[in-house]
């Protein structure tokens, strides 16, 4: 759905994911406005205070007036606001289906479904994405059941319907709404009886001398790239059949069959154990996005907006 509709300002880069960002920003103005200040608004969405403040500034700027005006202790909104909250208010009904009445309504409401379907990599989930997923639930007062995508590598009812599912790639599904969460840092890992039998690489382009190992979802698998400050090294590697998931990465390079660049998050338990060594800490390597994957035609559409700006929040704060 284009927001042309709603009379902002269009650029060259606009694009249906650009779309997507925007609807997020009329749905935490629209609970600014109803809550009556931002600091309530972040509290009741479970975002940060500054997150909210700068999606309404970005807002303002795409319509190029201001919403808000501070009245005593309360935000209240411009001319121009309330007829910005009447169509965001408009845009709720449509993706949710509940009624919402006008600004300044004495009974206006923005609720949620009480449920919701989250598909996600076990490992994730095992590892950051589970704690989020139940702080939400805490604060927005619902429920998520929660689909695994893989146990030990295997595939797990991963064509379960659900309202979300956090992927490594984009959806081909051209019905999907795919967008990026945050670009999840790596290193480069190997096991400690690996590093015994075969040496630690001094070097990126001692790397290539490794046993490699990479995952199907790597875009990068067979070029590793490495940087020191404005210095970019390219490693062409040999690597064997790559792996299923980033779940059976990790347990190869557990297991001691190479060496592997895997997200930090999911290598740091390990590393704090001594099961897992980085290799070559004073090099940074190239990232991996982490994606929420949404259809337009979901149940709740609302309920997912408002997820996919938490853990976009979340898990920015924590990298």
């Amino acid at each position: 759905m284009s927001l042309r509709f709603w009379g902002m300002r269009q650029t060259s880069h606009d694009s249906p994911s650009n779309d997507l960002k925007r609807a997020g920003d009329l749905i935490i103005f629209a609970h600014v406005v109803q809550s009556g200040g931002i600091d309530r608004c972040a509290k009741r969405m479970g975002l940060g205070r500054s997150t909210v403040s700068r999606r309404v500034g970005e807002l303002e700027r795409s319509i190029g007036v201001p919403l808000l005006s501070r009245s005593g202790r309360y935000l209240t909104p411009t001319e121009s606001g309330r007829e910005c909250f009447d169509r965001a208010v408009s845009l709720i009904r449509l993706l949710n289906g509940q009624c919402v009445r006008r600004a300044g309504g004495e009974t206006s409401s923005l609720r949620y479904r009480k449920a919701a379907t989250v598909v996600a990599p076990a490992e994730i989930l095992d590892a950051q994405l589970g704690t989020l997923l139940r702080e939400f639930e805490r604060i927005r007062g619902c429920e998520i059941e929660v689909i695994p995508t893989s146990v030990g590598g295997r595939s797990v009812d991963a064509t379960a319907p659900a309202d979300m599912a956090i992927a490594w790639r984009p959806s081909r599904d051209s019905a999907a709404l795919s967008t990026r969460l945050i670009d999840v840092e790596r290193a480069t890992y190997a096991s400690p009886a690996y590093i015994e039998d075969r040496g630690l690489p001094s070097t990126p382009a001692e790397v290539k001398t490794h046993s490699c190992l990479s995952c199907a979802n790597d875009d990068q698998f067979a070029t590793w790239r490495y940087s020191k400050g404005a210095k970019l090294i390219r490693v062409r590697v040999r690597t064997t059949s790559p792996f299923a998931d980033t779940a059976a990465l990790r347990g190869a390079t557990l297991a001691g069959a190479g060496i592997a660049r895997l997200p930090k998050f999911l290598a740091d338990q390990f590393i704090r154990c001594g099961r897992l060594v980085e290799i070559l800490p004073e090099y940074t390597t190239s990232t991996c996005p982490l994606y929420a994957i949404s259809s337009a035609e979901g149940n709740d559409p609302l309920m997912v907006a408002a997820l996919r700006l938490f853990l976009e929040e979340r898990l920015n704060l924590a990298s």
